[in-house]
């Protein structure tokens, strides 16, 4: 990594991580590497999706105990449904989301998920 020196002799670090108007990136490393939306777009949202998945995952086990664990108690297996009716209603949206986005990167051309990382 490039440190700018000051000129009382110490290093300005402040300087060393101006970005480089010629190539867009920063001077002294990796600190510029999401300067673009593009860069941090593809970045976050494979990684919102799986998140989004995992949880979807758990709500619908939650449920499911919910329901099992009820022993016919009405109020419990209401909040089991509802927990699973949940579930079913964020997958969708969840699924709506993913091929908007895959929408949106076929009208504009950048590749959200086909990341080089």
């Amino acid at each position: 990594m490039l440190l700018a020196q000051s000129s009382s002799g110490g290093f300005d670090l402040g300087k060393s991580l101006i970005l480089n108007p010629n190539t867009g990136t920063t001077v002294g490393g990796d600190v510029g590497k999401y300067n673009q939306v593009k860069d941090f777009l593809q970045l976050i949202l494979p990684n919102a999706f799986v998140l989004a998945g995992f949880i979807l995952l758990l709500y619908l086990v939650f449920g499911g105990v919910m329901i099992i664990s009820s022993a016919g108690n009405p109020k419990a297996t209401e909040k089991g449904t509802q927990a699973i009716t949940g579930a079913i209603l964020g997958f969708v949206v969840i699924f709506v989301a993913y091929w908007l986005v895959r929408l949106v990167e076929l009208i504009t051309g950048v590749p959200i998920f086909s990341s080089t990382l």
